[in-house]
């Protein structure tokens, strides 16, 4: 058989070139096409590198062309489709349905019976400073299992674990850490039925504890929470109504009662310990059906881009149940500010970040919302000490007070609770911390600031 001709050889590789040519300069234009390229990592959940600004300084010292370098890279048009590939083709090496990122942190073991911690002593009477309000400034105990505070006042998560299309974060049980936050609640309450005020301890469950069969805990170093939440009420001072949370929320649990790409729960698992609530204080629970369902749409949270394969995740929804009743609520997004007249439900569906959307209620985290219900004026006055758990909670609560004052402890608060209890006739004081918090030395730094 004859050898091809040298220069139809030539032609034939030329011609087998141009297709792989062809598209590699249209990547390239594409690659300069400002518009096309992403501003948002959704997977990361952050914004990308921006086009640098020129000036001479950076220009002679470098930093220009490597932040030019650093926004092609970082913004390359189908950026998510490239990293989604990637991360399809590594899953096939050493695939599993449970991943974890991060370190589990080990669990202490939950004492049975055990003499309960000492209270807090009453407050003496001294006068204290208007601004002495921040938290111990000592360091986190090495015993505590919780993380550390950051910067923005919020708590750490923990290890994200993903077992199939949805994700949880680790809880598990410290007991220097659960005595320290019984001491707090017992003394307060304590102090508050001298007022008779009623002092309710309501604590979040998180999804690992709810929707995780309990043999499968202890291999993630999650405790059991329905014994994590014997232990802390158990404990507690008669002087406190303990809600069990935990139980409503397992009974529904074939429902959806948490988000799978975030760490919250959804409204409606909000609903069933809010039901547990009005069974603990003797209240009778607004029907479900007697609120409004608005669906406003897909979600993304926290977990989507801490978990090693966000993209099984299988997607959010926001379902919103609003309330009847004449109701206005007030934000103050700080300290001392005048309160703002805000929804206490927002619309979200139109906005572009899908990852705001659990901020749709009660104006995600002021430092105080006052809710008002005109349609019941004589129903009793509530203050709820809350963190973001708290906030699709809250509009339930409307059903059953005319005035729901809500705190977040994590936010810098002035005003003694006592006082405040004085001033806005309060007769129940909710505490309602999600369970990470109660178990975290930053989280009950900010409790023993609090509830004093």
């Amino acid at each position: 058989m004859s050898e091809m001709n040298p220069e139809k050889k030539k032609r034939r590789s030329f011609l087998l070139a141009v297709p792989f040519l062809v598209t590699l300069a249209v990547l390239t234009v594409l690659s300069f096409c400002i518009p096309l390229r992403p501003t948002i990592s959704t997977s990361e959940k952050r914004e990308l590198a921006k086009f640098p600004e020129f000036s001479v300084d950076a220009l002679l010292s470098g930093d220009y062309f490597d932040d030019i370098t650093l926004w092609f890279s970082d913004t390359f048009p189908g950026r998510e489709d490239w990293m989604s590939l990637s991360q399809s083709v590594s899953n096939f090496h050493g695939y599993s349905e449970i991943a974890v990122q991060g370190d589990l942190t080990m669990s202490d073991e939950i004492p049975v019976e055990e003499e309960p911690p000492v209270a807090e002593p009453a407050a003496d009477g001294t006068e204290e400073s208007e601004t002495e309000t921040t938290a111990e400034t000592t360091e986190p105990e090495e015993t505590g299992w919780g993380g550390v505070q950051t910067e923005n006042n919020e708590i750490s998560l923990g290890a994200a674990i993903q077992i199939g299309d949805t994700g949880f974060n680790q809880l598990g049980f410290s007991k220097v850490q659960s005595d320290r936050y019984i001491k707090s609640v017992s003394g307060f309450a304590d102090r508050m039925a001298e007022k008779g005020v009623r002092v309710i301890s309501a604590p979040a469950p998180t999804s690992v504890g709810v929707m995780v069969e309990p043999e499968y805990l202890e291999q993630l170093n999650c405790a059991r929470q329905d014994e994590m939440l014997s232990y802390l009420h158990d404990n507690m001072s008669d002087n406190v109504v303990k809600v069990d949370t935990f139980s409503n929320l397992v009974r529904h649990n074939d429902e959806y009662i948490y988000f799978r790409t975030d760490h919250h729960w959804t409204q409606l698992g909000a609903y069933y310990a809010y039901e547990a609530l009005c069974e603990a204080t003797g209240q009778d629970a607004a029907p479900l059906d007697s609120f409004t369902l608005w669906n406003q749409g897909t979600f993304t949270g926290s977990l989507y881009g801490k978990v090693r394969w966000p993209k099984k995740l299988r997607p959010d929804t926001l379902d919103c149940y609003v309330p009847q009743g004449d109701i206005t609520f007030y934000a103050h997004f700080t300290d001392g500010s005048k309160g703002t007249e805000w929804p206490l439900i927002a619309e979200k569906a139109g906005d572009v970040n899908q990852n705001s959307r659990y901020s749709a209620f009660l104006a995600a985290d002021c430092a105080l919302a006052h809710v008002v219900n005109e349609s019941i004026p004589d129903a009793p006055n509530c203050l709820v000490i809350k963190d973001s758990f708290g906030n699709c909670y809250v509009p339930f609560l409307t059903q059953n007070y005319h005035n729901i004052y809500a705190i977040d402890y994590r936010k810098y608060w002035r005003y003694r609770l006592s006082d405040f209890v004085d001033m806005y006739d309060i007769d129940d004081v909710i505490i309602m911390p999600y369970l990470i918090a109660t178990q975290a030395t930053d989280g009950n730094d900010m409790f023993k600031t609090q509830l004093r």
